[in-house]
Order: structure tokens, then C-alpha cells, then sequence
């Protein structure tokens, strides 16, 4: 039986561990000579991150007293502005408080913002924070060192996520449900980063009425002890309402809703209050006025679709959620000249009460056409750019001549007087 060298052995196997070595030279009836050297090639080539154990919550920590928390960062900024995702999960309870912020420089305001809400707010002990060794975290330190609060902060190992698992479990379940709603409501890419700040702070709340097989209580009943008002009203992220407009004086025809779409729940307000996007000026209301329409962003109707929802559900706007200026006017008219400059000034030094007001010369003196089922401008805009441009023509001669007669007839009473 011909001798061969275990490490050499090892080395023909493809450098496969110790035990597999082993038992492969007893199955070949191999007498292996020399000891088992630990293989520098195999150290390098098969590095990897020690088994780490599963954390497990000290019995001497209370809810409320240790919060593990994190950032995440969005590829696109929200339609606020906001770039990055600050999450503080409670280790106890598995609460969960999010906050957004536009720049990573202004962490330590969330965790201010937080500590003062938990401590002062809540009157809760907040003994330990732990999260990564960021520099922006070290710094959260040393002002939380200056302060009143007592918190010792655990700082995880670099590339050691595991260590701050609760949290990042929290962020991957998060994302998760984030993505199925958007899926839902068919948004276009565009717009779920416009949106998906308020759907991660939607989600949060919801996490925070969740259960499961193991706790009977949500994690919001087990840290505060009651549920929360907005549990018992809960709607489709996307769902379509209208919301009425509001006080104010309106035209007997002007509309006193529009659609939205429900984006939120708001805190410390009415059980059935709820943040609502006007697709339309790209702007969120809280409000309870609202008569839901039950069905989705992007869902028809029945059979029919009404021609307006693309135009005012459109939320592919360059630039964000922002509001836009309406422009009245077609804009085939917008190069067209106005009325004679001269004419205008004339009638603006007419200071009699003889003289009626441009919309009073409007609606009195050029409103012709008493056909029946006719629609006369009202305005003096609505006069000059007419749709029709037969009508238009006719509307503006109407005009000139009018602003011509009413100047001749001021000067003759002038030269009289």
C-alpha cells in the first residue's frame, strides 16, 4: 500500500476540510502518514465571519429602557425632500418610532427629538441605545454626554449587522410590505420614491398594531397600554376618496370635492382623520371629510373610466410633489396680443358713475346672442380669448368698438361740463 502525506492528500482533494479528508482516505484504503497542518490557502480562500449567538433580551431591562436603531437611506429623495429613513425599534415591546430626515447630518435632531418624546413625553427610562459605530452616532454621543440623560450606547462590531438584528429585521419586513402596496395601487417608479416616505411612516404605524401567535397585545398596547385611536379605522394605502374643499365662497357651479388618494393616519387626532393626497396640487390635507369612493389608484371603475383621472391622478410630475400654477388660458392664445394699451388707459381715467366697470361692461353691454341654449361669456377674459375663434373675432371687434364709443362719449360730456 503505497504512503501518501495528509497534507498532501488534502491538497489533491481540492483542499477539503479535516473531516472530509479523513474519510475519503479510509474509503480509498490510503495509508496517510504526517500530522494535520492547518492550510494557510484554505484561511484565505474560505474566510469568513465568525457564528455569532442569538441575542437575547436581559430579564433586568424593562420596556421602554434599551432601543435598537438605524438608518436607512432612499435612492430618490420623497417628495418632501427627505433622503434618509431613521428607525428606533424597542427591544421589549418590538414598538417602532420612524422619522425622515433630508440630510444624514441631521441624525442627532431624530434622536434628540426621540429621547425628549420618549423620556419627557412618555416618561420612559431610556437606559440603552444601541446601534453602528457611524461617525454621525459617535457624535450623538458626546451631545447626549453633555446633556441631562443618562444612556450608556452599544456599539456594534464593523460589518456586523447581526449584532444589531431587531432593527435591521425591522427594515427588511418594512420594505417589504412598502413594496406590495405600491405593487397594489400600480404606482410608476417615479412615483414611489415621491411617496414612499409617507408609506414608511404608514407602515410603522401599522406595525404597530400587528400581533402575532406568541403575544396576544400589539407592540403599542404592551409599551403605552391601550391601542391606538386609528386602529379601528383602517384604510388601503392608495384607496381614492373625495375630500371636500372647504369653507369659502364658491360659484354655484364650482365643484366642493376632489379626489385624493390615502396615503396616512395622523397622530393625536380623531380615530377616522386621515392624510390625503390632492393628486392635483400634489399637496397632503389631514382631514375627515372625506367620502370614499372603495376601489384603488389606478382602478377602474366598472366597465367606464371617467376622462378627467388621468389628467388629475397624474403623479409623474418632474420635481416632486409640488404644486403647480394653473394656466387658464389655451395655450394656442398665450402669444396673442391683448387689448389696445391706449384704449385701456383711457378707460382707467373714466371716474364717472356713467361708466360702468370692465366685468359690468362685459356682462351688460357686449353679452349678445339671446338664442336659446347660447352661452355668452361672462368675463371679460372669457370675451377676448373665446374658444371659438369665429366667436373670438366678433367678440373682440364688439369689445374695441364698445371702449371706442364709451371714450367719445367722455369727451363730449367733458368739453360740455
Amino acid at each position: 500500500m503505497k504512503k501518501v502525506n495528509v497534507n498532501v492528500l488534502h491538497s489533491k482533494l481540492g483542499h477539503a476540510c479535516k473531516a472530509v479528508t479523513r474519510a475519503t482516505e479510509k474509503m480509498l484504503n490510503l495509508e496517510v502518514i504526517g500530522k494535520f497542518n492547518e492550510c494557510e490557502d484554505c484561511a484565505v480562500g474560505k474566510a469568513k465571519m465568525k457564528p455569532i449567538a442569538k441575542y437575547t433580551v436581559s430579564n433586568d431591562v424593562k420596556k421602554g429602557e434599551r432601543w435598537h436603531f438605524d438608518l436607512s437611506t432612499f435612492k430618490e429623495p420623497t417628495s418632501g425632500g427627505a433622503k434618509h429613513w431613521v428607525l428606533f425599534v424597542d427591544s421589549i415591546t418590538k414598538y417602532q418610532k420612524s422619522y425622515l430626515l433630508k440630510l444624514k447630518s441631521e441624525l442627532w435632531k431624530a434622536e434628540m427629538k426621540f429621547l425628549e418624546e420618549m423620556v419627557k413625553k412618555h416618561d420612559f427610562r431610556v437606559k440603552f441605545l444601541r446601534c453602528d459605530n457611524a461617525g454621525e452616532n459617535k457624535r450623538f454621543q458626546q451631545d447626549v454626554e453633555r446633556s441631562d440623560y443618562k444612556i450608556n450606547f452599544e456599539f456594534t462590531s464593523s460589518n456586523t449587522p447581526q449584532q444589531n438584528g431587531m432593527v435591521e429585521r425591522a427594515f427588511a419586513t418594512s420594505y417589504g410590505r412598502i413594496r406590495s402596496m405600491f405593487l397594489e395601487c400600480k404606482f410608476k417608479e417615479s412615483t414611489k420614491y415621491q411617496l414612499i416616505g409617507e408609506a414608511s411612516r404608514t407602515v410603522t404605524m401599522l406595525n404597530n398594531i400587528m400581533t402575532s401567535q406568541m403575544n396576544q397585545k400589539s407592540p403599542h398596547e404592551m409599551l403605552f397600554g391601550f391601542k391606538p385611536k386609528y386602529a379601528k379605522a383602517l384604510r388601503r394605502f392608495g384607496e381614492l376618496g373625495v375630500v371636500w374643499s372647504g369653507k369659502g365662497i364658491k360659484g354655484k357651479m364650482s365643484d366642493r370635492g376632489t379626489t385624493h388618494l390615502f396615503v396616512g393616519y395622523c397622530d393625536n387626532h380623531a380615530e377616522n382623520t386621515y392624510r390625503m393626497l390632492n393628486p392635483k396640487t400634489k399637496k397632503i390635507s389631514i382631514t375627515r371629510n372625506i367620502k370614499w369612493l372603495n376601489r384603488m389608484y389606478n382602478v377602474k371603475k366598472g366597465i367606464e373610466t371617467s376622462e378627467r383621472t388621468d389628467a388629475e391622478l397624474e403623479l409623474e410630475i418632474p420635481g416632486g410633489i409640488k404644486e403647480e400654477p394653473v394656466n387658464s388660458e389655451p395655450e394656442e392664445e398665450e402669444d396673442e396680443p391683448g387689448p389696445n394699451p391706449r384704449i385701456l388707459r383711457a378707460l382707467k381715467r373714466l371716474e364717472t358713475s356713467y361708466n360702468p366697470t370692465l366685468r359690468d361692461m362685459v356682462e351688460i353691454a357686449l353679452v349678445g346672442g339671446t338664442k336659446y341654449g347660447h352661452e355668452n361669456p361672462v368675463t371679460f377674459q372669457e370675451a377676448w380669448y373665446h374658444k371659438d375663434g369665429h366667436e373670438r373675432e366678433k367678440w373682440r371687434l364688439a369689445i374695441k368698438k364698445e371702449f371706442e364709443s364709451m371714450i367719445e362719449k367722455n369727451q363730449k360730456k367733458s368739453k360740455k361740463i
